[in-house]
């Protein structure tokens, strides 16, 4: 790192090992854009959901923001719940089935932040300002047979998102 950050003037990395950004970051002279690293955090993809939910929404307070899937391994949720937690009045529902559920050490992350935990997307899509859909991760699997039983968990269809829209 240090020998790369003599030839530019900004490091982004993206790399499969959690921690490995911000181990990088130390040994480098220049900005450095942790772009995802393992199971851990993804920063880069935060800004824009940030981005995106602002431009749709006008402020990023007083939204209940639906996390849905793959909340377990999904280190887009992880850095989207911890960057929203900085707003006031954010309120987060977690919908996952038992095995896909958010990490207690997230969940610590947000004190003082009202959330709720479920299942059934169906019956919380109504309530949602913004819904936020993961896809299952075949990769985060050893058994196979786990990823085919729920890979399909969750479908998000237009018949559903008509039914229960919100216009921005």
């Amino acid at each position: 790192m240090r020998i790369v950050s003599g030839y530019v003037d900004i490091i982004a990395m993206r790399h499969p090992q959690s921690g490995a950004a911000s181990e990088a970051a130390r040994y480098t002279e220049v900005p450095f854009i942790n772009a995802g690293d393992g199971k851990n955090q993804h920063p880069t993809q935060t800004l824009t959901d940030l981005l995106t939910i602002k431009s749709l929404k006008g402020t990023l307070e007083s939204h209940t923001i639906g996390l849905c899937g793959d909340l377990k391994y999904g280190r887009t949720v992880h850095s989207l719940v911890k960057a929203m937690a900085r707003y006031k009045n954010t309120k987060f529902v977690f919908i996952a089935p038992e095995e896909l559920k958010m990490p207690d050490y997230i969940k610590e992350a947000i004190k003082g932040h009202a959330y709720y935990e479920t299942n059934n997307l169906d019956d919380v899509i109504g309530s949602l300002d913004v819904l936020y859909m993961t896809r299952v991760q075949q990769e985060r699997f050893e058994d196979k047979s786990e990823y085919e039983r729920l890979k399909n968990y969750y479908i998000l269809n237009k018949a559903k998102l008509e039914k229960h829209l919100k216009i921005c």
